[in-house]
């Protein structure tokens, strides 16, 4: 019996731990014992219930940066690798987790420092995630901003001062020391959750793609307004551009909405409900009401594209950060997103391309056939011994 620990340290919203929870399912009713260590024990709580034990992951506190970054290091370079001292604490503190749980074998959500603690531990791992958080280990390095002014010379900047804090950061109790990090990542310990024609690193030969299961125990139960009109399914935050603008779009146009808005505020709820516009800040199945809807409005997130890219849904994607641009450019570029909102996402642009799409006919398009993950994809799990 392996003791297995899935953690998530790095991204935000239901996504990690929705598509963990079917994996550590699997792994509980294969006799393996599981433990999750998560960046956010609110969103646990909601996915995870009282199933199975979850712990508070080692996170850097966040101070807040206006630096957008040019690939995978500068993204680390914000969340602690860029002290010495708050790295070598980081990182003992996932030691110290993962020594205290007995863990012999590690799933890494965008879990990059736990995928290194496990490493000099002598711990086997898997990193699994989009081709977002599961980096290419490729020269020249793959950039997610290349239009930016010196991104080369940044990203290989960032490199420099990674691997050296690393090495500074591990102590000599450590078994072993990577020469980089992002070479802890390989087709022998990494599964893609992802389409190859939505790998932000583009198709890699050699590794493996599988369709990951979102699911909840439980999702916010939802039925469309009894109204005629397009349905329209909408999957935004609160604080991102053009998110107010959208629901006033729909509120204008009458059209039966259901949406889901994870952390909007009672009165903010009470500001944009309307008969015909039902609003849940609770998980809501997309998967099951994606069969209806005619229109999607979501920021670009990669399970909700996937799922709306196997329908006939018109789908408008809203991207916030680099990963949701990258993902929304190469769906669109696929052929399976209508519209990706830059910089314009006024009132009036958004009531026009709802009601430009509202009466195009859209059929599923020819996505290639990506195996659902199962256990027997995770390299190096344990065995069962009977």
């Amino acid at each position: 019996m392996g003791t297995i620990a899935i953690t998530w340290e790095l991204g935000g919203g239901y996504g990690h731990l929705s598509r963990d929870y079917p994996i550590a399912v699997q792994l509980q009713e294969a006799g393996h014992k599981v433990f999750f260590i998560v960046r956010d024990v609110a969103i646990a709580r909601t996915v995870l219930g009282n199933r199975f034990t979850f712990l508070p992951a080692p996170i850097a506190p966040n101070h807040g940066t206006n630096i957008l970054p040019v690939d995978y290091h500068e993204i680390l370079l914000q969340n602690g690798y860029s002290s010495t001292t708050l790295l070598a604490g980081l990182l003992r503190a996932w030691c110290n987790l993962l020594s205290t749980l007995h863990v012999n074998f590690v799933i890494a959500d965008y879990a990059p420092t736990a995928m290194l603690a496990a490493y000099t531990l002598g711990i086997k791992s898997c990193a699994i995630g989009s081709g977002f958080e599961v980096p290419l280990d490729t020269q020249p390095f793959p950039l997610f901003r290349p239009w930016e002014k010196n991104a080369r010379w940044r990203s290989q900047k960032a490199e420099g001062i990674i691997n050296n804090n690393i090495n500074a950061a591990i102590d000599e109790t450590a078994l072993q020391k990577p020469p980089r990090l992002v070479s802890l990542y390989s087709p022998e310990n990494s599964v893609l959750l992802t389409l190859p024609q939505l790998d932000h690193c583009g198709n890699r030969r050699g590794w493996i793609y599988r369709k990951p299961d979102y699911c909840f125990p439980s999702y916010f139960p939802m039925q469309w307004p009894d109204i005629e009109g397009p349905k329209a399914l909408v999957y935004l935050q609160r604080y991102m551009p053009g998110f107010k603008e959208a629901i006033q779009a729909l509120a204008r146009l009458r059209w039966p909405t259901i949406c889901c808005v994870p952390g909007l505020g009672a009165q903010e709820l009470a500001d944009l409900e309307k008969p015909y516009i039902f609003i849940s800040t609770e998980p809501i199945n997309i998967e099951v009401l994606l069969r209806d809807a005619d229109i999607l409005l979501s920021y670009g997130g990669l399970g909700v594209t996937t799922m709306a890219a196997r329908t006939e849904v018109h789908h408008l994607i809203f991207p916030h950060t680099v990963e949701q641009y990258i993902v929304a450019c190469k769906a669109k570029q696929a052929g399976w997103v209508d519209i990706v909102f830059e910089r314009d996402r006024s009132l009036e642009t958004i009531v026009g391309a709802l009601q430009r799409i509202s009466t195009q006919h859209r059929s599923p398009p020819d996505i290639p056939v990506v195996p659902q993950l199962q256990l027997t994809d995770i390299p190096g799990l344990p065995e069962i011994k009977q």
